[in-house]
């Protein structure tokens, strides 16, 4: 089984447990129960969003009064943050592909259409792994607003280390007083811990409303079925490829958790675990993005005052958008680059010059302009010369638009750019 056996994650009592589980009678958390709610909520005709692409505050009371366990607070204008579940789900499900966010005046939050039919096909335990595979696979702190850092964002280093910590004591976290509970901000998150919860992996008590006016756990045990699950998921982190798994022979002697990125790596837990859980087969379907070709136009921005309007083919690729971007403000093209933008699951994405050494990132001359999603009032972000720190902002204003044209085209210019190099920077 890829090399692999299931037997060195789990003991039998757990594959029993594993297999036992049903789904659709008893799932082990409120996971499906309270993501239907959220599903319901947005319903089809959208939500709009905060400029920042999460729920509005006039939202959160109605829409936390509808869940499972109802948060209870003190504080008088909550922000999404201040309900981990909500935050949790809202960050499952940006991850899921299910939604898309349209940028017109008022960003709006809205189904797929083609994702909800594949979601309404599969049955719960589907659904569960699903939802699971979108927060350990794809999701980002920062599509909450959380800070990530400069490092990878991985979901599952954080819960394994609260994993470690419940082992230690003996499946039993216990926190007295909400200063205690800071840490758990930060490791795993209280966004992470909740959803621990409504997965079924853990079960939470809370500070009462006269202790603590925020979402504070005054204890945290570990369920069954979470050290089976999550267990079994971190302990796969530390094995060695072998052979069988199709891995290039150089990876052979890392750890599985630093050669795969996250999804690729649930999907190899999964392969594993999937023959002891009843029902799970299908996957959700999520429609493949579509080349946007034809005439596209972009206001292009360096300060407020100053600003270019440039249109490109889909065609044309990145290299060629930066060049033009920077003749339209006369600069030279003598530093390095780089666009970056924010994917459909919230997570941002970097575009590097082709001479960028060490990157990871694509780069520029391998990637057209309709390769990427885009919709209108969407944002780019393009830095150029790492040390002067040149930021353009770029806004999708049309796709696909009229006239079609051929090359590369500055067709309106506001406000005078500044010198690239001033003469004051000589002396």
């Amino acid at each position: 089984m890829n090399g692999q056996t299931i037997s060195s994650l789990l003991t039998p009592n757990q594959i029993s447990l594993l297999e036992s589980q049903d789904f659709e009678n008893r799932p082990p958390g409120p996971i499906l129960e309270d993501f239907d709610v959220l599903l319901e909520f947005i319903g089809n005709e959208g939500i709009p969003v905060t400029p920042t692409h999460l729920l509005q505050l006039n939202q959160l009371h109605t829409l936390n009064s509808r869940l499972s366990q109802p948060v209870l607070l003190g504080s008088k204008r909550p922000i999404q943050k201040s309900y981990p579940p909500i935050n949790g789900l809202y960050l499952v499900l940006r991850s899921t592909g299910l939604v898309t966010i349209d940028n017109g005046k008022k960003p709006w939050l809205r189904l797929d259409p083609a994702a909800m039919e594949s979601w309404r096909s599969l049955n719960r335990a589907e659904r569960y792994f699903e939802l699971l595979k979108a927060w350990w696979g794809r999701s980002s702190g920062e599509t909450i607003g959380e800070l990530t850092g400069d490092g990878p964002d991985r979901c599952l280093s954080k819960l394994r280390e609260i994993l470690k910590e419940l082992h230690h004591a003996q499946g039993v976290l216990t926190i007295a007083q909400p200063y205690e509970s800071e840490m758990l901000k930060f490791h795993p998150g209280l966004h992470n811990l909740a959803l621990l919860e409504l997965f079924g992996f853990v079960r939470i008590r809370l500070l009462g409303p006269g202790i603590s006016k925020t979402w504070s756990p005054s204890e945290i045990r570990l369920t069954d079925w979470g050290d089976a699950i999550l267990g079994s998921c971190a302990e796969l982190y530390f094995k060695k490829p072998m052979s069988g798994d199709g891995l290039p022979e150089e990876v052979k002697g890392y750890d599985l958790g630093m050669i795969l990125d996250p999804l690729e790596y649930f999907e190899y837990w999964g392969r594993l675990v999937r023959p002891w859980i009843r029902g799970w087969q299908r996957e959700l379907e999520i429609p493949d993005a579509e080349f946007q070709g034809g005439t596209h136009v972009f206001k292009v921005s360096l300060g407020k005052d100053c600003w270019r309007r440039v249109a490109l083919l889909g065609e044309h690729d990145f290299a060629l958008f930066a060049n033009t971007i920077l003749n339209a403000f006369d600069f030279d093209h003598d530093h390095l680059h780089q666009f970056s933008y924010k994917d459909p699951f919230g997570r941002t994405q970097k575009i590097d010059h082709q001479y960028m050494d060490y990157s990871d990132d694509p780069f520029d001359c391998d990637v057209n302009i309709g390769d990427i999603l885009m919709h209108k009032g969407m944002t780019i972000g393009f830095l150029f010369d790492f040390g002067d720190s040149w930021r353009f902002e770029i806004v999708v204003e049309e796709i696909d638009a009229d006239p079609s044209i051929e090359t590369p085209a500055i067709i309106e210019q506001h406000g005078e750019a500044p010198e690239q190099y001033p003469q004051a920077d000589w002396f």
